[in-house]
Parts: C-alpha cells; structure tokens; sequence
C-alpha cells in the first residue's frame, strides 16, 4: 500500500504535465565525459537530469509488459521503487509521489509512471518547470533497446 507518514507533504505534479514531458538517457562508457554533459544539462532550468539509478530497468521486467497497471500494479510499483538504494540519495517527497501516483488512479502505464519520480525529483531541486528529464547511467548502454521502446 502507497504510504510513508515520516516524509514530507503533497505537492501534485499533475497527468498533464506528466504526458507531456520527455525523457532522454545518457548513455556511454565510464571517464567518457557523461557526467560533465549530465551536468552541463542539468545547468538548463527546464532540463533535469537526474543522478544515476537503476530503477527503470529494475522494475522493467515486472511492469514494462503492462500496457496499462491497475491501482494494485501502481501500489506494488511505488513499493518496488524504494528496492534501487540509490534512489535515498535523490531525497524524494516520498508522501507527495504516493499521491501523485494515487491521483494517477490506474489506467497508467509503466513509462508514464517513471516520468512521476523524475517530476517528483525535480520538485525537490527547485526545477517544477522541468519538462525534459534526463537520466545518466552507463549502465543503461545494455538495454538501449528496451530503453526506446519505453521511451521512442
């Protein structure tokens, strides 16, 4: 069940927002340069580029098959989430996210539902105009397919 008592409160993000926001990944082998092009993206108050995580492609197998997750399927995501450790370091409005995704009320699918947590990490870096979201993580040059198949 969707809940954490201990955190901070709601602020929404809204569906809208959500559907209408992009995502790319920086993809590319260590000492490269991907983290200077990350930061330099980051710099841009409408981009954020979140800090590396796995979550995508950890939860990929449960949940990317579903075209559209139920309320259970959103409240076993929002679970699931918390399993990528690195994700403590992002310091996530946990209470707002589970709202956000409440308010999402099923009939969501798993791409949308990864843009939530970016939206919610951009709230907590002062960047709620965000609307292109980016992700740096050279691990994600393994599953670049499965990458733009979520996110074409």
């Amino acid at each position: 069940m969707i809940s954490d008592s201990n955190t901070k409160s709601n602020s929404f993000v809204g569906r809208e927002k959500i559907s209408k926001s992009k995502i790319f990944f920086i993809v590319g082998r260590g000492r490269s340069g991907t983290t200077l092009v990350r930061q330099m993206l980051d710099s841009h108050p409408n981009i954020l580029v979140a800090p590396e995580a796995m979550f995508i492609m950890n939860l990929y197998n449960k949940y990317a098959s579903k075209r559209v997750m139920s309320k259970d399927d959103i409240d076993n995501y929002y679970n699931d989430l918390w399993l990528e450790k690195r994700l403590e370091d992002w310091n996530l409005n946990k209470i707002s996210l589970a709202n956000e995704l409440k308010a999402a009320d099923g009939n969501i699918a798993f791409s949308e539902l990864n843009k939530f947590v970016y939206a919610n990490y951009a709230s907590v870096k002062g960047k709620s105009d965000a609307t292109l979201y980016g992700d740096k993580n050279p691990h994600y040059s393994l599953f670049v397919d499965k990458l733009m198949a979520l996110y074409p």
